[in-house]
């Protein structure tokens, strides 16, 4: 540069002594100017810029004519010192010379010289515009440099990448202060461009540069990842990690670890790798997760790799696939099974890498077969689409081994039967499984009483003959269906073919099969036939003392007490009363019976009594006492007993019931050889008491016999025509009565209908007129005409009791409850039929519904009491028993009384009878879980899964629960994964099912919240405090190379996600 301003001295000298001579004429005055401007001149090769810059000022004040080359120059050298000098107006001052002179010799120089000036201040856009007015060539070789690194350098900052790599590619080789900077940003821009071996040679250049040198092994490293070059990489990052700054040292441990883990030493990159996730455990991206996770499974350090798997996302489909794969593989090797099925299937259902979703789908299903883990039955589904997708897969045949153990073992066996049949070409063992996956339809079809369905899938699995013990069970439930179509002669039928077929005989049902043939033929009334196969069942059971075979002594008894064959009759009943398992009362009643034929009334009296005395609340308690009275009335005429009897039953039993009147009539039959007066007052009593009723009408006739036979025959007809008795109508009434009696009995319902209600208006207090009414509803309840027929009923009930008076309370209820859905009036009539049943099966029945009543109704505390009565009941069926623990424990729920709700649902949890042992279950699983309890709550809710599940409502609420369980123990995945399989094939309960949705929705936020983006990771270069590139020492008093601090600072963004 001084050489350069020495040749425009010299210049300006030749020039200002031509002027001289030029202007001779001119006078003295400019004598002054010439030794100021000399003097300047001096002083600026000085580097004195501020001296310099006042005396050029003189000069051209001094000089007027503003052609004169003196005063052009001295304009010059100032502009040239305040750029120098760095002041305000440099930039004026020189467009100012260039507008003023613009022909000026300096003129390329002045727009270097201003491209400079606008370079130092930041004004990279003007510095190229003013270089761009400069010709490279009128510009010294040091000059010529500078020009190329700035411009350079000025296109860099204005991202003109290319023009800036041309512009530093020209001093590439020139030794100059600006070598080291011009190859830094030449090769940083290389590295940009991903030319990374010429971006390497350059920065290699450096490596013992000042200004470059701290920085440099830091692209070197990055420049051998991204050529992954690891072992080269190896060799110089850890030395450089040592020394790193602790901004630094993370992203080179991450390098390091990542060099290790591409060079598939696990055990060494997860000690990097830590390093970096420490750093950056909130803010750290799929890639280093699943590096981490990958690291430590290879080693086996498998709940590591679960903590880290677990927390990527899905942004990466391929990334989460795998993941989500070696996930499983983990759960897998710490005996996790049912955590790594969701993986399993994510893995499968989210198909980029073909080899991981074919193994990740046999392993779902192998897993989910050997877990009975099998919502939807995805395990069978999973490998009916393993073998169709994959035939050649090295997999198949085991997986059709599987499929078949799959479908002999499925409890969802409609959708096994479809399954299997859309094989060809079934195998042996495929046809075994066919076969008995007909048989358990069937028998599924029998327990929901569909029986014509069930008996053409039992011949289904019959005509396959594969299993003959199948075969054999086909014929048993074939033969049990008609049995309970109350079709005899098939059942017997085929209980026979059964009872004679391959298999039979170790068949859990082979003796049961004799004891349902001698039913059928009890019901037949082929009562012999009866007797011999209870016998042969009685025989088989080996003395077996079981409530059958108290039940078939009872039956073997009535035969023989039907056939009349009492001493027989009795035996058998003596052999059920030893056993004394199964309605003890029933056999005390008939044995008594029996013993009457027999003439052993003694022992006849003690059975009624022993019944009377030990089942006080037995149904046949009454008609036992009854019978007892009518023994000493009759038979054996202890009078005084028999008056004793009647009178007990009188004062001890309801009112309603007939042996009380039957009681009342036999005492006033009984006075009237004694005392008639006490008769008369009986049979007027019960007349009035029970009018319209048998026994009154019986007691009408003994009164007017008793009257007649006294001669006080008017005074009878004076008593009956105040009672509106019409005695002469009697024949009448008959007359009428039978003809509408007859259509009824022909079952010609509505003309029995017409002449009944004809016979009512006629004879409205007729000998039969409660007859006519009862007829009378029953056909219109047989023709569906409700309403009609609950009024007449209500006739019936609101009379005294008569034999028509329960049947009567007995469809009232059955309407109200079954047609009108009218709980509180069909509650009432149950509750009367309980006070004049004596049927024990009614008396059960109305317990029973009244309950349900109370369920229906929502009447919490009735629920209890009415539930407990139920309970209460003798030889209570175990599915009844349950639902009213059911209806107790849920109220007790409602309320939060739990102490007293678990004991009842673990009991019935534990219980093998239906749907409520899962609502039992699962509600034991909600309680753990709402106590915090997770790991018991989720063992009920898995062994929910596994046990019960055809009742497809409470497995799907056991999975939701698992999802929440999985929520709170911090399992993202699985909950997910879990609610997924809900959502996509659950078809059920809307409320249930959204629900799940819900709680799905809720998991995707959460994820949403959580997930990390995969973007680039950003590398920060720092480059100084200052953001100096480098420093000059020579020049560092005039800051020829500091920059701007706000857009100067450079921090080189290197991205490694390559």
């Amino acid at each position: 540069m001084v050489h350069n301003i020495y040749k425009i001295i010299v210049i300006s000298l030749i020039l200002t002594s031509l002027s001289h001579f030029a202007h001779a004429q001119e006078t003295a005055i400019y004598d002054q100017p010439s030794a100021d401007y000399q003097l300047a001149l001096e002083l600026y090769n000085k580097q004195q810029f501020g001296p310099s810059q006042n005396l050029f000022q003189k000069t051209i004040n001094n000089i007027d004519d503003t052609y004169s080359i003196m005063r052009i120059n001295a304009e010059y050298y100032k502009a040239l010192c305040a750029v120098e000098l760095f002041n305000d107006d440099a930039e004026l001052l020189l467009l100012k010379f260039i507008e003023t002179h613009p022909e000026s010799m300096y003129l390329k120089h002045i727009y270097f010289q201003l491209g400079k000036f606008q370079y130092r201040k930041g004004g990279y856009k003007r510095a190229l515009k003013s270089f761009k007015q400069v010709d490279v060539h009128d510009l010294a070789d040091d000059e010529q440099i500078e020009f190329y690194f700035k411009s350079g350098y000025s296109n860099f900052k204005r991202d003109s990448i290319e023009l800036a790599e041309k512009n530093f590619y020209e001093i590439l080789n020139k030794n100059s202060k600006y070598k080291a900077p011009a190859t830094y940003y030449y090769s940083h821009i290389a590295y940009e461009k991903e030319n990374y071996e010429t971006a390497r040679k350059g920065f290699m250049s450096l490596r013992d540069d000042k200004a470059f040198s701290p920085i440099i092994p830091y692209y070197i490293t990055h420049i051998y990842y991204m050529q992954k070059k690891y072992d080269e990489l190896l060799e110089v990052a850890p030395d450089l990690l040592e020394k790193s700054t602790p901004k630094r040292k993370p992203e080179i441990a991450r390098l390091i670890g990542e060099s290790y883990y591409r060079t598939e030493r696990y055990q060494e990159s997860i000690t990097y790798l830590n390093i970096y996730y420490s750093a950056f455990k909130n803010n750290t991206n799929p890639t280093n997760l699943y590096q981490m996770a990958y690291a430590n499974y290879k080693v086996g350090n498998y709940n590591e790799a679960i903590k880290y798997f677990k927390k990527i996302g899905d942004s990466n489909e391929e990334m989460a696939q795998s993941a989500n794969y070696h996930l499983a593989l983990c759960y897998v090797r710490i005996d996790k099974k049912p955590y790594a099925l969701n993986a399993f299937n994510y893995a499968y259902t989210h198909d980029v890498d073909a080899d991981i979703t074919a193994d990740a789908l046999y392993n779902f299903a192998k897993i989910s077969y050997e877990l009975d883990y099998n919502p939807y039955n995805q395990a069978l589904d999973a490998f009916e689409r393993y073998v169709t997708k994959y035939p050649n897969s090295v997999h198949r045949e085991e997986a059709m081994s599987y499929l078949t153990k799959m479908y002999l073992s499925t409890n969802n066996y409609t959708q096994a039967l479809q399954s299997i049949e859309k094989i060809d070409n079934k195998s042996p063992e495929l046809l075994l499984a066919y076969q008995r996956i007909l048989y358990s339809i069937a028998v599924t079809k029998y327990n929901e009483n569909n029986y014509e369905e069930a008996i053409s899938f039992f011949d289904k699995a019959i005509a396959i003959k594969k299993d003959q013990s199948y075969t054999a069970k086909s014929f048993y439930w074939k033969a049990e269906c008609f049995f309970m179509q109350e079709e005899y002669d098939k059942s017997i039928e085929f209980y026979k073919i059964y009872l004679t077929s391959t298999g039979a005989f170790s068949d859990e049902n082979y003796n049961m099969a004799h004891y349902n043939v001698a039913y059928a033929n009890f019901y037949k009334k082929s009562y012999k036939e009866a007797n011999s196969e209870f016998r042969i069942f009685i025989q088989n059971e080996n003395a077996k003392n079981t409530e059958f075979v108290n039940d078939a002594y009872n039956r073997v008894g009535d035969s023989y007490f039907i056939q009349k064959e009492y001493q027989l009759a009795v035996k058998n009943y003596d052999k059920a009363l030893q056993i004394g398992k199964r309605n003890v009362d029933y056999t005390l009643y008939k044995k008594a019976e029996a013993l009457g034929p027999l003439k052993k009334y003694n022992q006849k009296a003690k059975s009624f009594e022993k019944l009377i005395n030990e089942y006080p609340k037995s149904t046949y308690a009454g008609n036992a006492e009854y019978a007892l009275a009518q023994l000493y009335n009759i038979v054996l005429q202890d009078r005084e007993k028999a008056i004793n009897y009647y009178d007990h039953i009188i004062a001890s039993r309801p009112p309603q019931t007939s042996y009380v009147k039957k009681s009342k009539l036999d005492l006033g039959y009984l006075y009237s050889s004694s005392d008639t007066k006490k008769s008369i007052a009986i049979f007027k009593k019960l007349y009035q008491d029970y009018e319209g009723s048998e026994e009154s009408q019986n007691a009408l006739s003994a009164l007017q016999n008793i009257y007649t036979s006294e001669g006080n025959v008017d005074e009878f007809f004076a008593w009956a025509e105040v009672q509106g008795v019409q005695v002469a109508l009697s024949t009448q009434d008959s007359a009428n009565y039978y003809v509408a009696e007859d259509a009824y009995m022909n079952n010609d319902f509505e003309n029995a209908i017409t002449k009944l209600d004809h016979y009512i208006e006629r004879f409205p207090t007729g000998y039969f007129v409660s007859k006519a009414y009862y007829y009378k509803a029953d056909c219109e309840r047989r023709t569906e005409k409700y309403v009609e027929a609950l009024e007449d009923y209500q006739y019936i009930i609101n009379k005294p009791i008569s034999k028509y008076t329960e049947n009567s309370l007995k469809e009232v209820s059955n309407i109200n409850y079954d047609i009108f859905k009218d709980y509180p009036a069909a509650r009432i009539a149950y509750q009367k039929l309980l006070m004049v049943s004596e049927s024990n099966e009614l008396y059960q029945e109305a317990i029973i519904k009244i309950m349900r009543i109370d369920v229906n109704t929502e009447s919490t505390d009735s629920i209890i009491s009415s539930s407990k009565k139920v309970l209460t009941l003798a030889e209570l069926e175990p599915k009844i028993e349950i639902e009213a623990k059911m209806n107790i424990v849920r109220v007790y729920i409602g309320a939060n009384n739990y102490d007293s709700a678990i004991p009842i649902l673990t009991e019935v949890s534990e219980s093998s009878f239906g749907e409520e042992s899962s609502e039992a279950l699962y509600n034991l699983a909600l309680y753990d879980y709402n106590n915090e309890l997770y790991d018991s709550a989720e063992v009920k809710a898995y062994t929910l899964i596994q046990r019960q599940p055809s009742y497809e409502y409470w497995v799907v609420k056991a999975f939701v629960l698992s999802a929440d369980i999985f929520m709170k123990t911090d399992n993202l995945n699985q909950a997910k994964a879990t609610l997924t399989s809900i959502v996509e094939n659950y078809e059920g309960n809307e409320e249930l099912l959204d629900q799940a949705k819900e709680k799905l929705e809720k998991i995707e936020i959460i994820e949403e919240s959580m997930k990390v983006k995969e973007e680039p990771e950003d590398v920060i270069i720092d480059l100084g405090q200052d953001g100096n590139l480098f420093i000059d020492n020579d020049l560092e008093s005039d800051n020829e190379f500091e920059f701007e601090q706000e857009e100067e600072v450079e921090e080189l963004n290197i991205n490694n996600n390559k």
